[in-house]
């Protein structure tokens, strides 16, 4: 991970065991947040809980859950930085909740609580919502971020300020994308019954060019990707016109 100088302390071990907390010393000489801190999301991107500029003291709560059924344990990667995606910020801490409810994808609830005081101190604890007792593991635990590398992962920003412009609009389009393929899939569900097996195949060519495209992730993604999904979102956008007025038609049967 970038931006980690020798004057630091971090540990690639696991540091706790049992515990419900987290501490970080982050240099904020002026009281405010010098530097967004973000929690990992799927894609590799960096979500901000706390934006930069923000005036210390601060507290933040927040409320997540798991991306996928039966999941016995969650992982949440914090970082300091203001650059989209996770492996150009600096990295904190991985915390690892064990004994998470055993059922299906969103719905176990755990809240991270986020607590800055006036010096730059950092506190992370955890609230498994569906246990008594939190059982958490805290790896690669970075005890100090320093005024150095604060600065550093400033200038850092600030040089590739319009590449991290092009990645935050090639994310949105990529979530867009998500979002229009649900939609199609729902209007898809009931024209179905009205569609003949080759329009059905025409829908599912198009569904198809859509998720390929979209398999090119940060930091992966070139022009090239990128016009290979706009070129399929609108194919599937024209599509999904269809597929609507077909949806509409099958349900006045049932009314």
């Amino acid at each position: 991970m970038a931006h980690k100088t020798g004057s630091s302390r971090s540990s690639n071990q696991t540091v706790k065991e049992g515990s419900n907390a987290v501490s970080i010393s982050i240099a904020a000489p002026d009281g405010v947040m010098p530097l967004s801190l973000g929690i990992e999301i799927p894609g590799g991107r960096s979500q901000h809980v706390i934006e930069r500029g923000v005036r210390l003291p601060h507290q933040r709560r927040e409320l997540y859950s798991t991306a996928q059924s039966y999941q016995t344990a969650a992982e949440f990667h914090l970082v300091l930085g203001e650059r989209p995606l996770v492996q150009d910020n600096i990295s904190l801490c991985r915390i690892r909740v064990r004994n998470v409810k055993w059922s299906g994808a969103g719905v176990p609830k755990i809240e991270l609580v986020f607590d800055l005081d006036k010096q730059g101190r950092l506190s992370v604890s955890t609230d498994n919502k569906d246990r008594k007792r939190d059982e958490i593991l805290v790896h690669n635990l970075k005890e100090q971020v320093s005024a150095e590398e604060v600065q550093t992962a400033l200038d850092d920003a600030h040089q590739h300020a319009e590449k991290d412009d092009e990645t935050r609009a090639a994310i949105q389009d990529m979530l867009d994308a998500y979002k229009l393929l649900d939609t199609a899939y729902e209007h898809y569900s009931l024209a179905k019954r009205k569609m003949s097996f080759f329009e059905q195949r025409g829908y599912k060519k198009i569904r198809g060019r859509v998720e390929a495209a979209l398999r090119v992730m940060p930091p992966d993604i070139t022009p090239a990707s990128m016009r290979a999904l706009h070129d399929a979102v609108e194919q599937l956008k024209v599509k999904d016109e269809r597929l609507e007025q077909l949806s509409i038609e099958v349900a006045k049967w049932w009314r």
